[in-house]
């Protein structure tokens, strides 16, 4: 065996021979074979010279449970393994090199082949018997009235069955019969002729119109209904000074039983130029008010406010 393939196999041979060890001469606690069913997990710690091997318990569905066991490595350093009752198959070995050929083999003589056998003899084939001349097709009768079936009788005892004849000569085929006439055809009865359509009867006239009625007297005329607006008139307030820098607000009230229907102001002293009419608006039912606004540096000015009022029926 060569060098380089011992010193390979050298290792792998002293941990299959520690393993086997451990299965009888491991720690007392956790000493036990194991099983083809089950695996045994245990972790490596590589030294210089040697190694230690130490149990683990890890939450392997295949795993040998080992009571008090770490349920792993206990340095990340270390190796865990695991090994069964039927052993980690091993490492597959290098192919050797192919042997030498042998010498081959001269080859051997044929054998001689035996004669053939001489073939049977074949039967004489009977004589074809003759075949009778065909009669002349008659000429085909009426079809008579088919008669009532009649009650069935029993079924008679099966004869033996005869041996079966020789089979004779073919004899010359005989002239074809001369075909029988066919019948005449009954006569197919006319089809009946079609009745004549009726024709349509004209349209009657249209009636005559009947004479319209005679217009029905006017009926009296109805009572006037009452005004929906009266007592219209205008109503003015007390002129009142728009000071410069302020706004001014003006309020007219209609009479008792007037509504007001618009409103609006007057500058009784045309002073009021730069003012700004910030609302003019019917503050109620029957009230108008204006505001007024009379910017600053401006001149005072007077304001006469108005409204137009109304009775109005509800």
């Amino acid at each position: 065996m060569p060098t380089h393939i011992l010193e390979r196999r050298l290792p792998i041979l002293a941990a299959l021979g520690l393993l086997a060890a451990l299965a009888t001469t491991a720690d007392t606690a956790h000493a036990q074979l194991p099983s083809a069913a089950k695996k045994i997990y245990m972790c490596f710690v590589p030294t210089s010279q040697s190694g230690v091997l130490y149990r683990v318990n890890p939450a392997f569905a295949d795993a040998e449970p080992a009571t008090g066991a770490p349920t792993a490595c206990t340095n990340a350093n270390h190796v865990m393994f695991a090994f069964n009752g039927t052993g980690i198959q091993g490492i597959q070995g290098i192919q050797g090199p192919p042997g030498d050929p042998g010498a081959k083999g001269d080859k051997g003589d044929k054998g001689d082949t035996g004669e053939k056998g001489d073939k049977g003899d074949i039967g004489p084939i009977g004589p074809t018997g003759a075949t009778g001349a065909t009669g002349a097709t008659g000429a085909t009768g009426a079809t008579g009235a088919t008669g009532a079936t009649g009650p069935q009788g029993p079924q008679g005892i099966q004869g033996e069955k005869g041996d079966v004849g020789p089979i004779g000569p073919t004899g010359p085929q005989g002239p074809q019969g001369i075909q029988g006439e066919k019948g005449d055809t009954g006569p197919i009865g006319p089809t009946g002729a079609t009745g004549a359509t009726g024709a349509t009867g004209s349209q009657g006239p249209q009636g005559i119109q009947g004479v319209q009625g005679p217009v029905g007297p006017q009926g009296p005329v109805g009572p006037q209904g009452p005004t929906g607006l009266s007592g219209w008139e205008r109503v003015s307030s007390i002129s009142t000074t728009a000071a410069a820098g302020t706004t001014t607000r003006l309020t007219v009230n209609c009479p008792t039983g007037k509504s007001v229907l618009g409103g609006g102001y007057m500058n009784p002293d045309t002073k009021g130029t730069n003012n700004s009419v910030l609302a003019s608006f019917p503050a109620s039912q029957s009230t108008w008010e204006v505001w007024i606004f009379n910017p600053s540096g401006s001149t005072n000015f007077t304001v006469q406010p108005f409204a137009i009022c109304a009775s109005v029926v509800q």
